[in-house]
């Protein structure tokens, strides 16, 4: 009793490795995905961009301030520089004025505000489209992260599986040989048949050995990409909305492909930069407001005093420069562009190979299926004809090793045909 107490609590201890999700798996994924970091980065860089530009909108302000120490002061007294035959008509004289303290306190306010620019308005509207472009970016890098997963996952599920199936194989191939064995001391069995059940049975060792690396070099690229154990259950049933036709696959793609939504929102912002050096001839207008504070008032009483100005600058001549600018703007504007319209055409391009692929993996697993059943029942024919003597082992290792064949065939067609769906959804832009 004390055992079975013991063997419970141990069990109690030690609980059971939960399956983890395939939206666990993505999620862990683009935490430690170095690509999505840094185009999150460049998300960030596009929003400060943006910010800049809305803050030229707004007036900037300044202030200074200072304290001075001088080595001594300085003073001008008028009255000594009045020859002294006429110093009795100034009367007593004047007092010295301080044109220099010895210390004194200075501060001033400045705030500039541009009234007129033809760039800023074109400028704002290619940050805010520079914005959506790298926005777009970052959502098709977590969405490709996603499809990766999916299809890692898929792939280490698959390769459990075969290996699950090469181990039945050798189960298979075990019993096999103690028949033969069986048979052999019983003298029912002939030395060759003998030979074969032990090829047969060393050959799905090595199958098993095979699959088993296979499985295991999947479990190590998954655990790197998600941080996760590599002998962590997966729980794979997630239902994908598949589009219904190729037609409606298309017109998803072109509204949900995050890189065509990006190559179309560089196209914009360059547009507008286009537009911004078209307007770049026309004058810029600034006012500034600067008010002074000091303690060194020199010839006058008034310690604080304030001026305004307006300010107009319009280049007349620049060497060519602006000219080359806008020739340059509009290269890029052409550029990005083509850009666009080349994303386009492969965003088409892609939906209609997805969309061809999947065709050919759902007929291939129907194909498969068949195979399988057909598999089954040779095999459970030569194995019902060999205790008759109408068939050999050579008969029934021939059968098992096709229903073999057929098993794992139709693991990789539904692989396959999971993947085609994942690449469907990629080509669309729902992953």
């Amino acid at each position: 009793m004390r055992s079975v107490i013991a063997m419970v609590a141990l069990v109690a201890h030690y609980p059971v490795a939960q399956a983890a999700t395939l939206e666990e798996a993505v999620t862990a994924a683009q935490t430690r995905s170095h690509s999505v970091g840094m185009v999150h980065q460049q998300r960030i860089i596009a929003q400060a961009q943006l910010g800049q530009v809305r803050f030229s909108l707004l007036p900037s302000v300044f202030v200074n301030g200072s304290y001075t120490v001088n080595q001594f002061e300085i003073t001008m007294d008028p009255s000594e520089w009045i020859p002294e035959e006429f110093a009795g008509a100034f009367g007593e004289g004047t007092d010295p004025t301080i044109i220099q303290e010895k210390d004194y306190f200075a501060a001033n306010l400045r705030v500039d505000q541009t009234l007129f620019d033809a760039r800023t308005l074109p400028g704002l509207k290619a940050a805010n489209e520079n914005l959506a472009a790298a926005h777009a970016a970052e959502q098709r890098a977590e969405r490709l992260m996603k499809a990766q997963v999916a299809q890692m996952a898929y792939g280490v599920q698959a390769a459990r599986d075969g290996t699950a199936l090469a181990k039945r194989g050798l189960a298979m191939a075990q019993v096999q040989l103690d028949l033969a064995d069986a048979r052999k001391d019983l003298g029912g069995s002939s030395r060759r048949d003998h030979l074969q059940a032990q090829l047969a049975l060393s050959k799905t060792k090595r199958d098993l050995r095979s699959a088993e690396e296979y499985q295991a070099d999947l479990e190590l690229v998954f655990s790197q990409l998600t941080g996760f154990e590599r002998n962590v259950p997966l729980d794979l049933k997630v239902s994908l909305a598949l589009p219904s036709s190729l037609e409606e696959a298309l017109s998803q793609a072109r509204t949900q492909r995050q890189d065509l939504i990006s190559a179309r929102a560089t196209e914009a912002s360059a547009h507008a930069v286009h537009r911004a050096t078209r307007w770049s001839f026309m004058p810029r207008v600034t006012a500034s407001f600067l008010t002074n504070y000091t303690e060194n008032t020199m010839f006058t009483d008034e310690s604080l005093s304030w001026m305004g100005l307006v300010n107009a600058q319009f280049a007349l001549w620049d060497g060519g420069r602006t000219r080359a600018q806008k020739s340059m703007e509009r290269a890029k504007w052409q550029m990005a562009t083509h850009g666009a319209e080349q994303a386009l055409e492969k965003v088409e391009r892609e939906v209609e190979q997805a969309w061809s692929s999947l065709a050919r993996a759902k007929q291939a697993v129907e194909a498969v299926g068949l195979e399988v059943s057909l598999a089954t029942e040779n095999l459970a024919l030569s194995e019902a004809a060999l205790s008759t003597g109408g068939a050999s082992w050579v008969d029934v290792e021939r059968s098992r090793l096709g229903l073999q064949a057929a098993e794992m065939a139709s693991l990789r067609e539904r692989t396959a045909q999971r993947m085609a769906e994942v690449g469907l959804l990629v080509a669309t832009g729902q992953y």
